[in-house]
């Protein structure tokens, strides 16, 4: 997983970037980048130790925690991300998605998720004669409502 989040967080910088600027491409990174958290949060996470019969390690296994992945997924996204209302847009309704079913995830992955809503810019609503904009919707949603099935 680690490296599919870092595929898709290069993918929404690149694309926020003054010579691409597409935050469409970045929104939909984002969507994929949620997804993948969501179906993350419920498992267990972190290295792993192997057991003989007696009960002593004998094998340690590496691999990244709760925090090494959102931090890996959304860190750069939301630095470069932070001057763009439709970036921020979505990665508020990112962080209300991970956060609203709290039993998904165990106690310790709250302040990690927490810490990042934090510095998430507060997001600028524009006029609301657009339905594009209206709060929380994503592309995901526009394609849901208009009948398209993947």
């Amino acid at each position: 997983m680690a490296y599919g989040f870092r595929l898709l967080a290069d993918i929404a910088v690149r694309a926020l970037s003054p010579a691409v600027n597409d935050p469409t491409t970045a929104i939909e990174a984002l969507d994929h980048i949620e997804d993948g958290l969501l179906r993350l949060a419920p498992r267990p996470l972190g290295p792993v130790r192997l057991l003989d019969a007696t009960g002593r390690p004998r094998v340690a296994c590496p691999a990244p925690r709760w925090a090494d992945h959102l931090s890996l997924a959304l860190d750069e996204i939301l630095v470069y991300g932070a001057g763009n209302p439709q970036t921020v847009r979505r990665l508020h309704a990112l962080f209300d998605r991970l956060l609203a079913p709290r039993r998904r995830t165990g106690a310790g992955r709250w302040p990690s998720v927490e810490r990042r809503w934090d510095v998430c810019p507060a997001p600028r609503w524009p006029t609301p004669c657009c339905a594009a904009w209206r709060p929380g919707r994503t592309a995901r949603d526009s394609v849901e409502r208009s009948g398209v099935r993947e």
